[in-house]
């Protein structure tokens, strides 16, 4: 109807239980209705007619500078509903001018928990990435959380300590990107915030966390930092470096970091000019490098010094024929299966089967209904031939340098947002980008080379199967596909020693968690769970967990098959295993994580949701990397 006096009967709505369908319909009203009652909130009018809830709502919804100075108040007043605080906070955040974020960091340094300090700390980087602001005040005292003891908090607060040019904690910083006892993730961080601080200091330190006396991990992570402040140097870094490395050392962002500059590929091509590299350490590189767009030059330079023979993209149709009918004759689907699951084929970062998996390409669930064997042969030896519609990428290059390439998503507040080959949705703001232009598929060409002639025939098959009548035909049933194995890192399991195994569950941010998915059939293999032993001559088990998301609270069955050597939590609460296992949930996503001994279990685990006859409940498994 478009009149003030729509505003105020809509969101009292909010009065009563709110899925995330009516959600989606208030924001949408809020944003739609904003030219009619933002002008009279500003003049003092009570559009909304008393109703705190509705209006710190609509302010969220509309986001933006304007938002948060009103939302600062209403929380300052006390009458802003205690479950919108945490989401008012955010968004003042991200877009709060400096008085207001003074508020934000003071609220940090509170008595929050850790997860909610986390995510405001997000909110701040945000806001320094996008409007180069800062709190007001003394930013100094961000220096309580600079600390390794912190592992959920630290990762951005160095950053932000970098970001703000935090003299006083440069020297804490240093000393924790070089510390030998810094644990990975903390290290990559605070490397970042020495970077971010800059200067010939930051330069040297760099070049000092570069030298071979450090693990090669742990060198690359130096040398992505240092592509930020000095392309040249860090591209002579990371020769001496490939020349170190072994093919099984983990160098996928030390590459990203130059190919996601516009100055990097060509440093890196120039300093690889007669080197020599080991062959499998230079297909590693390759792997990166070729799902780039333009870097045939550093495709080329790592080809050469690795001694290996240029990929090949031009198959003739015999060749294809030839594949095809191999295909038909020799390949094995269950065979294929296990190439399509293996972590360095990389299938499933990027293509998801029934909703579990990346989601950079087309979901495979019916391929094989749908595509040919010569298309499917084709798509992969030949990646650029044939593009999916809406699959095309673009490459985007910002006004200071920085390239992002992959698929649109949308466009909104000024942003354009990509999905990268790497699965993650990076936001462009539009008044930052230099130049815009289509590239061709994230598919990489040489995708191809990883495999034996068997195994890609056995990949082929599997694929050609998916979605006909048979074992690999879609499942209209709710099982869960995407899980998160719990990784047994020195870091994991020292705090598992610390405490116990259901440590994991009552705070699981702390930990490292690794996606790991179903066969199509819907069972989690017992070899996808990463073995633990705590203690040495104790039994070996491994945990996994999966997600609900509960839009209707009630009752809901989970089916199990079998509950032998299974131990059960729903959130931090334990739960007794049965076959059929009924969980009363209330709203709002809930973790299932599941211990496995894996003395007593033989079988892999398979979960299906169903109702409850009578139950309100509206659960969905969540799906997804």
């Amino acid at each position: 109807m478009g009149t003030p006096e729509c505003v105020a009967p809509a969101f009292a709505a909010l009065d009563k239980p709110v899925d995330r369908t009516l959600d989606y319909a208030l924001w949408l009203t809020a944003r739609d209705l904003a030219p009619i009652w933002q002008p009279k909130f500003a003049a003092g009018e009570d559009v909304f007619k008393g109703n705190v809830k509705g209006l710190s709502f609509a302010l969220q919804a509309v986001g933006g500078g304007s938002a948060s100075g009103p939302l600062l108040k209403l929380i300052q007043s006390g009458k802003l509903p205690k479950d919108r605080e945490p989401a008012a906070w955010d968004l003042i955040a991200r877009t709060g001018r400096p008085a207001e974020l003074r508020f934000v960091l003071d609220r940090v340094l509170s008595d929050i928990p850790a997860a909610e300090k986390a995510a405001l700390l997000d909110g701040l980087e945000q806001r320094v990435r996008e409007g180069r602001i800062g709190p007001a005040g003394d930013v100094s005292r961000l220096g309580a959380l600079v600390s390794k003891d912190r592992p959920v908090e630290f990762p951005t607060a160095v950053r932000l300590a970098g970001h703000w040019r935090i003299e006083p904690l440069r020297e804490v910083v240093t000393h924790i990107a070089t510390a030998r006892d810094t644990t990975p993730a903390v290290r990559r961080a605070a490397l970042d915030g020495v970077a971010l601080y800059g200067g010939k200091n930051a330069v040297q330190s760099l070049l000092e966390a570069c030298q071979a006396q450090y693990p090669v991990a742990d060198r690359g992570m130096a040398v992505a930092a240092l592509t930020t402040l000095d392309m040249n140097q860090a591209a002579r870094q990371a020769v001496l470096l490939l020349a170190d490395a072994r093919p099984t050392d983990d160098l996928g962002d030390m590459f990203r970091a130059f190919l996601t500059n516009r100055a990097g590929p060509l440093a890196l091509t120039r300093a690889l000019d007669g080197k020599k590299l080991n062959g499998d350490v230079a297909k590693v590189g390759l792997r990166v490098v070729r799902a780039a767009q333009d870097a045939k030059p550093l495709t080329d330079a790592l080809t050469k010094a690795g001694g290996l023979t240029a990929t090949r993209t031009d198959y003739k149709p015999e060749e294809i024929k030839a594949y095809v009918e191999e295909v038909l004759k020799t390949g094995d689907a269950a065979r294929g299966e296990l190439v399509y699951r293996r972590k360095e084929a990389t299938c499933l970062t990027c293509h998801a089967i029934a909703g579990a998996g990346g989601l950079v390409g087309p979901d495979m669930t019916s391929i094989g209904a749908s595509a040919q064997v010569d298309y499917l042969v084709e798509s992969m030896l030949m990646p650029t031939k044939a593009v999916k519609e809406g699959y095309h990428a673009l490459k985007v290059t910002t006004l200071d340098g920085k390239v992002t390439v992959g698929v649109k998503t949308r466009e909104a507040d000024g942003k354009l947002y990509l999905r990268t080959a790497e699965d993650k949705e990076v936001a462009v703001a539009e008044k930052d980008i230099d130049e815009k232009v289509q590239a061709r598929s994230l598919m990489p060409d040489g995708l191809a080379d990883q495999f034996t002639r068997q195994e890609f025939v056995d990949l082929v098959r599997f694929l050609s199967e998916l979605g006909k009548i048979g074992p690999y035909a879609p499942n209209k049933a709710r099982l869960v596909r995407r899980w998160q194995t719990f990784e047994p890192t020195n870091e994991n399991m020292n705090q598992i020693r610390r405490a116990r195994a259901a440590a994991a569950v009552e705070n699981p941010d702390a930990f490292t968690w690794t996606p790991t998915y179903s066969k199509v059939s819907g069972e989690l293999p017992l070899d996808s769970l990463p073995k633990m032993v705590v203690w040495n001559g104790s039994l070996p088990f491994g945990m996994v967990r999966a997600q609900l998301d509960v839009t209707t609270g009630g009752p809901v069955k989970l089916k199990i098959n079998g509950a032998t050597g299974l131990t059960l939590w729903v959130g931090p609460t334990p739960v007794e295993v049965k076959d059929e296992t009924v969980l009363d949930l209330k709203p709002g996503l809930h973790a299932i994580t599941f211990s496995v001994d894996l003395t007593t279990r033989k079988d892999g685990l398979r979960v299906e949701l169903e109702d409850v006859a009578g139950s309100p409940a509206r659960v969905n498994v969540v799906g997804g990397k």
